[in-house]
């Protein structure tokens, strides 16, 4: 495994461990701030350091890959509600703890399929 695929694996444990610890509130908010920070920054150096984006939109992928860009991209675009939601519920607003739950099961899903099919990847991106 190369650096990314690592730090990716870090990330996805970091979800992980996350949901498992979802009762205890200071461990889940830490473990998901760790895997969405290091997710993005991720996205931000495989950005910089391989053009990624310009690859993904030249079409240069196959189809393994453009699952592994789909789901990845489903689970970083539900870190923005999540987020949302989930400061809220740190503020005791547990309102919309029932769709926090959904869209975090949601972006989990979305990030394991992501992680699977990023072994596609190769060297491409």
């Amino acid at each position: 495994m190369n650096a990314y695929q690592w730090a990716s694996t870090i990330a996805l444990a970091a979800l992980v461990l996350g949901a498992i610890r979802r009762r205890h509130r200071p461990a889940h908010v830490a473990c998901m701030a760790t895997a969405i920070l290091l997710d993005v920054t991720l996205l931000l150096v495989v950005e910089l350091n391989r053009g990624a984006i310009g690859t993904v939109a030249a079409g240069r992928l196959n189809p393994w890959q453009w699952v592994h860009v789909a789901f990845s991209t489903v689970a970083l675009i539900l870190y923005l509600p999540l987020l949302f939601l989930g400061i809220k519920q740190v503020g005791g607003d547990l309102s919309r703890r029932t769709v926090h739950m959904r869209l975090g099961v949601s972006a989990l899903s979305a990030r394991f399929i992501g992680y699977v099919f990023m072994f596609s990847m190769g060297t491409s991106v």
